[in-house]
């Protein structure tokens, strides 16, 4: 019987039982009297073992067996669960990913070495009187009840390759692009019954974009599913004890954000173990409870989401960062006086910035807050942080849902047409020249009784914001939930949805744009930062 045709289908559902498994050792070890829980991490293995029997995967099979038959121990109380239980759990499920990831790439080289493992568990399972049971190589594929793999309904579900919906997202923008194109040739040469087709065409377009950004949205779950295993095991590398929660698992966000996003909240996390979180005796001393708390937060609101990381550690004090910058040459002396809390903690995003006394194998380089500041920037997202002497940090990452084809303002600065993303901005104003004053070599204006910076793009003009008195400065203001600011530009043009295309060299180079679109006309439209203008 020819197995090939099933082993895009056993890679699949491998791993599947192998993601699961992790994320329950992990869960176990905050409870480990949980027989649910041990039951559901034996049918996993129970099923991979049997699903690698029928493939004819020997190697896959025996260690999920000696796994199976561990944790058969444990279900049993002839084995009790603890934290080097765990380690040897988690072990065997790395070497049956690297054993997946082989067979997968079919290549026999990369089969990892188990002997040593094997060894361990039979010692684990046999205890000290017991003989150990050794998995045979020619059980048969009938004795496992889950050797068949489960059906899909075809009629209902198919699966698609990432490539293909890729492919999907960039043919749709290409006509959001085309349908700007045919309208501004209405625009400039009036047609007779064209206006209806356009408005069908737009309204055709919006609900084609919305299928198949649905098509490319994923839970945030798929990007949080390796964090529990990192913070347990780097907690444990440093002997802290830390409890680690996700909220929020189940909102969506595109494919491609999730991706750009994973490599920024990972070390987010490792600089809250490493830099944030005390060890059990500090807690103590400290009268918190000797385990420290870890959480993940996602909240969707509209076209974004916000992502907050907070832990109970040691938190940042705003003073000794302004200082540290000011000894590194990072900011003047008059710059640091003027800087608010908030300014303060978004100094450790200065390349180069670090106030470890120690450099180690997880940080303390002055190297990574500021690639993660740059990533979320490039996304069209933003990053605040939020932070207490002894009670601990959070930042706040708001990201938009999708990166491709997105709703920008367009405006004009230096008669060259750019675009804002939409969640950047928080309102638009026109101030006349009355409404605008300095304060040393900064210009201010009031909304709300809040007194907010005013910036201007040309800086070799940033003084020259002079208009006549009857004449208004268009202004578009970000910042809304955290340190407000404005920004001057010439003329406000208005909404419109664009597809974003990644620039080339050397523009990619430009930390204020995010990527380019091409207008009605086939001008280019620059996506930008707003942050970097300030």
């Amino acid at each position: 019987m020819d197995l090939s045709k099933y082993l895009d289908l056993f890679v699949s559902e491998s791993r599947n039982h192998i993601k699961n498994f992790d994320e329950l050792i992990v869960s176990l070890e905050k409870d480990d009297n949980d027989p649910a829980v041990i039951n559901e991490l034996f049918r996993h293995m129970h099923s991979l073992k049997g699903m690698a029997a029928t493939m004819q995967f020997d190697p896959v099979s025996n260690l999920a067996h000696l796994l199976e038959d561990l944790l058969d121990k444990i279900r049993d109380n002839q084995h009790s669960f603890k934290a080097e239980t765990a380690d040897l759990l988690l072990e065997g499920n790395d070497i049956l990913s690297a054993m997946i990831t082989s067979i997968e790439n079919s290549d026999n080289s990369q089969m990892p070495d188990c002997t040593s493992l094997a060894k361990r568990l039979t010692i684990a399972i046999s205890g000290p009187s017991q003989p150990a049971r050794q998995p045979s190589t020619s059980e048969s594929p009938d004795e496992s009840p889950n050797h068949l793999f489960r059906k899909t309904d075809v009629l209902k579900s198919v699966r698609i390759r990432t490539e293909t919906l890729d492919r999907l997202v960039n043919i749709t923008g290409e006509l959001y692009t085309t349908q700007h194109q045919l309208a501004n040739c209405s625009r400039k040469t009036p047609t007779a019954g064209l206006l209806a087709p356009m408005k069908q065409l737009s309204t055709l377009l919006r609900e084609l974009r919305d299928v198949v950004l649905q098509a490319r949205m994923l839970p945030f779950a798929y990007a949080a599913e390796r964090f529990p295993r990192l913070v347990r095991d780097l907690a444990r590398s440093q002997k802290k004890e830390v409890i680690f929660d996700v909220i929020g698992k189940d909102i969506e966000l595109d494919r491609g954000v999730l991706e750009e996003i994973t490599e920024p909240l990972i070390h987010i996390l490792r600089n809250a173990i490493d830099h944030g979180m005390e060890t059990p005796d500090e807690r103590i001393q400290s009268n918190k409870p000797a385990q420290g708390n870890i959480s993940i937060s996602v909240l969707r609101d509209k076209d974004h989401v916000t992502i907050a990381i907070a832990d109970d550690g040691r938190g940042m004090d705003p003073k000794l960062l302004i200082d540290h910058a000011v000894k590194k040459g990072v900011i003047s002396i008059d710059k640091a006086a003027s800087l608010l809390p908030q300014e303060a903690f978004q100094l450790i995003c200065t390349p180069g910035f670090s106030t470890a006394t120690e450099i180690s194998n997880v940080s303390g380089r002055g190297v990574g807050m500021d690639v993660v500041n740059s990533s979320i920037h490039n996304l069209g997202g933003s990053m605040t942080i939020d932070s207490r002497k002894g009670a601990g940090s959070i930042f706040f990452l708001k990201l938009p849902i999708s990166v491709s084809i997105i709703h920008a303002l367009l405006v004009v600065i230096n008669n060259q047409t750019v675009a804002f993303p939409v969640n950047t901005i928080d309102r638009t104003l026109e101030l006349k020249q009355d409404d605008i004053f300095d304060e040393g070599h900064r210009k201010f204006f009031t909304m709300k009784d809040q007194t907010l910076n005013l910036y201007n793009f040309d800086r070799d003009k940033y003084q020259s914001l002079k208009t006549p008195p009857d004449e208004y400065i268009s202004v578009v203001v970000s910042g809304l939930d955290s340190n407000p600011f404005g920004v001057a530009v010439d003329q406000i043009i208005g909404q419109q949805e664009i597809f974003i295309k990644p620039l080339g060299r050397p523009l990619a180079q430009l930390r204020s744009c995010t990527g380019g679109a091409v207008a009605g006309d086939g001008s280019i439209i620059f996506v930008m930062d707003i942050n970097t203008l300030k």
